[in-house]
């Protein structure tokens, strides 16, 4: 399975991701990962930052300061159509899309970059800024690395980078987890910021940018 589409540096951006945001929290030095990160330590991990309980000691050991980023790593695989990929995802609904009459499936993520910084958002200001904002997707999988020299830096504002979700009836808002979705869905949902999947037999829908209007 893929988790995400960014093949395997899923665990390099989210141990990068996690490395600023334990900067931003104080922690500047907690920067190697105490063990490769395993995707159900990515939602577990993404659960503690949304509910304000994350600390950085438990998963990190401190170590040397990441590398210089190659740009190429924020680059998508190629997407398969027939393929069906396993998407980080944060329990939210859309402001644009309450009126529906099918369930929401949250805010799925193509990397773990804007999984983790969304659910650090809504842990640290108590507010569901967790949809990534844009001019078009291409502009916000660009936004990842300056966003990561921000939050590193500690001037993250979440609303520069984050559209605000709408809350939801059927449970805790900001709750992590996987959302299996197909790749011409992906395909679909990247054309409008949104769209519709199926999840355990039934349609929810989802939403994964919110691209902004001149």
């Amino acid at each position: 399975m893929d988790y995400g589409l960014v093949g395997d540096r899923w665990s390099v951006i989210a141990t990068l991701a996690l490395s600023a945001v334990n900067s931003a929290m104080g922690f500047p030095q907690y920067t190697h990962s105490k063990a490769a990160l395993q995707p159900a330590e990515l939602i577990s991990i993404a659960s503690q930052l949304a509910v304000g309980k994350y600390s950085p000691p438990e998963w990190f050991s401190q170590g040397v300061t990441p590398a210089q980023i190659d740009d190429e790593l924020w680059v998508p695989v190629p997407l398969d159509p027939a393929k069906t990929y396993s998407l980080p995802a944060l329990k939210g609904g859309d402001k644009r899309t309450t009126f529906l009459s099918i369930r929401s499936g949250g805010v799925v993520y193509e990397s773990p970059f804007w999984f983790i910084v969304s659910a650090y958002s809504v842990g640290k200001t108590h507010r569901l800024f967790m949809i990534p904002r844009g001019k078009d997707d291409s502009a916000i999988l660009g936004n990842q690395s300056e966003a990561l020299k921000e939050l590193a830096a500690g001037d993250f504002h979440p609303e520069k980078w984050l559209a605000e979700a709408a809350p939801i009836q059927d449970g805790f808002q900001g709750l992590a987890m996987f959302k299996e979705v197909t790749g011409s869905s992906i395909a679909e949902i990247e054309f409008s910021g949104q769209g519709t999947i199926i999840s355990g037999g039934h349609p929810e829908s989802v939403t994964m940018f919110q691209y902004d209007i001149d």
